[in-house]
């Protein structure tokens, strides 16, 4: 019977799908073979794609699953790569089974195919497949006949959760980088202000948010000028901006684990600003700021960071009420806190979120080298540094990237979530946000900025009330349970891989009692069971694989951090 052995593949590999062709209602279909005009097409849209460091590929439409045959190499170089098949027709799944080609397109383990049951909740599906397919570099394309404005809108939604998916999955890969740093980090929270209590401060003060998009350049003498009239917050990579410029912000902010932060602040100079932090930092950072006065968040860091702000007693309520899971900046935090400290208006300046003048950072930046779409293109490994065209505050179409109009819808639903406070992008450029009105920052300093205030003895005052309860000896203590636990959990894990390598799949008593003490050490509950269903796992991968590679992650991270680190 012709398309049998397909069909009962199809069924095998994708039950789900195969339960819908028992039970559901569709009209049979034919799926012709396409003109060699039609593959042509197909090249051509394969050849605008950037796939040598794209790990997922997503296709609009299954058909007789051509784009597989285009795409058997491209497979072929890395068997961490996979096709999605993303279909909405149960009738096309019907004819591609009855189709020669199907049983080579099936037989491939690297291709999944992909049923959207419920097309009125397909970007629930989304987020589902986001998170199974856990990989750094994903791009979508369309279909043989897909409409070019739908695929453009599914695309960038598809791309938007994997950028999510992605955080979680490169902080899973680098598991121990903030355990190690929220270690290191304890030493100096017996002398840091707990900013955590600084609720309302600066009530109806203006505050004004800085970033280090290249429109700073233009605003930072005016922003020298209303020193004693709003509250300048300034984060990550604008701080060695204004100290090229010889400008002070009343509150300097930093929270990025990884090196390239240090990277970014080595030329940062503070005079007096004191510098704020979340125990995740990058633990170099601290070290250049060694003169000046602390404040930290806690309950900012999850993780290892509840572990910390539960042991310790700490505050572990979030600076606001709000959550969004596009946030992906230092600028966000600067948002939260400011809301949190009773700040009204809220003014952008030098979010840009594009690259204004083909620049990345402002002058004192990390990076002023001139920038152009084709070679971002090139180097757009993660999702998120896709490059995208949109039009700027001015209407002019500007270069930008996916992270950066996700992290624009995230700063406009905060501004709409917190619609008592007035928020104004003063920024001389750059996307803007819906719902956020756009003025120039001299209009808005005029506007908002009339009464003087003496901030930094209000800021002074603030660090001296509010003393972190913490001493060396609490920090000592805690770092031995910490020490302690992981111990634990590393004989527990090789004990468990042991009865593994006997070829125990199914667990057996030993193992049963190996994961229910695991389950209970508190280096699991705060940050192995994290990582449990985050960790690199292929769809394909056999039960004993699954397994197997799970408690390998396991110890792979428990020798992490139990190892000596370099200072």
């Amino acid at each position: 019977m012709p398309g049998f052995i397909e069909t009962a593949m199809l069924f095998e590999r994708f039950p789900k799908i195969g339960f819908y062709l028992n039970v559901g209602e569709f009209t049979s279909c034919e799926l012709t073979p396409l003109s060699s005009e039609k593959i042509e097409e197909m090249k051509k849209k394969l050849a605008s794609l950037t796939l040598q460091n794209k790990l997922l590929l997503y296709v609009l439409g299954l058909r007789r699953g051509e784009f597989y045959f285009l795409l058997k190499d491209w497979l072929a170089q890395d068997a961490k790569r996979v096709l999605l098949f993303w279909e909405e027709d149960l009738a096309v799944f019907d004819a591609f089974a009855r189709c020669p080609e199907a049983e080579e397109v099936l037989k491939c383990r690297q291709v999944h195919l992909h049923y959207v049951e419920n097309l009125e909740k397909w970007k629930d599906d989304v987020v589902r497949l986001a998170f199974q397919f856990r990989v750094v570099g994903v791009d979508v394309i369309g279909g043989v006949d897909a409409d070019p404005d739908r695929v453009e809108y599914c695309r960038l939604e598809i791309l938007r959760r994997h950028v999510v998916s992605e955080g979680f999955f490169v902080e899973t890969i680098n598991a121990a980088e903030c355990p190690r740093n929220i270690l290191r980090n304890l030493s100096h929270l017996p002398r840091a202000s707990h900013v955590n209590q600084w609720r309302g401060a600066f009530p109806n003060i203006p505050a004004i948010i800085c970033g280090a998009g290249p429109s700073l350049d233009h605003s930072l003498e005016e922003l020298r000028s209303v020193d004693k009239k709003a509250l300048i917050i300034a984060g990550g990579s604008a701080l060695s901006v204004f100290s090229q410029a010889n400008v002070e912000p009343h509150l300097a902010l930093a929270i990025d684990p990884n090196t390239l932060e240090y990277s970014c602040l080595q030329n940062m100079k503070l005079k007096q600003a004191p510098f704020i932090f979340v125990t995740r930092l990058n633990h170099k950072v601290l070290s250049l700021v060694a003169d000046l006065p602390l404040g930290c968040i806690t309950s900012q860091v999850g993780g290892i960071g509840n572990w910390i702000d539960r042991d310790l007693g700490l505050d572990q309520q979030p600076l606001t009420d709000f959550f969004g899971i596009e946030e992906q900046s230092v600028t966000s935090l600067a948002l939260h806190l400011a809301v949190f400290l009773g700040c009204d208006p809220i003014i952008l300046v030098g979010v840009d979120l594009a690259y204004t003048e083909g620049r990345l950072y402002a002058k004192g930046g990390l990076n002023e080298e001139k920038i152009d779409y084709e070679t971002l293109k090139e180097k757009a490994f993660q999702t998120r540094h896709q490059p995208l065209w949109r039009e700027d505050v001015y209407g002019n179409q500007t270069l930008t990237r996916l992270q950066w109009v996700m992290e624009s819808s995230a700063i406009a639903l905060f501004a709409k979530y917190y619609s008592d406070r007035r928020f104004i992008n003063a920024t001389a450029g750059g996307l803007g946000f819906d719902s956020i009105c756009h003025l120039p920052l001299k209009k808005a300093l005029k506007d908002s900025c009339q009464k003087e205030y003496d901030l930094r003895e209000r800021i002074a005052q603030l660090l001296d009330k509010h003393r972190l309860p913490v001493s060396k000896e609490m920090v000592k203590a805690f770092q031995e349970r910490f020490d302690q636990s992981v111990q634990r959990a590393l004989v527990l894990c090789r004990a468990y891989l042991k009865e593994i390598e006997k070829g125990n799949i199914i667990p057996t008593g030993k193992m049963v009692l190996y994961e229910y003490d695991l389950q209970e050490e508190p280096i699991y509950q705060f940050l192995l069971k994290e990582t449990e269903n985050c960790s690199e796992l292929r769809f394909y991968d056999s039960e004993k694989e699954r397994l197997a590679r799970k408690w390998k992650n396991f110890l792979e991270i428990l020798l992490d951090l139990s190892s000596p680190q370099e200072e």
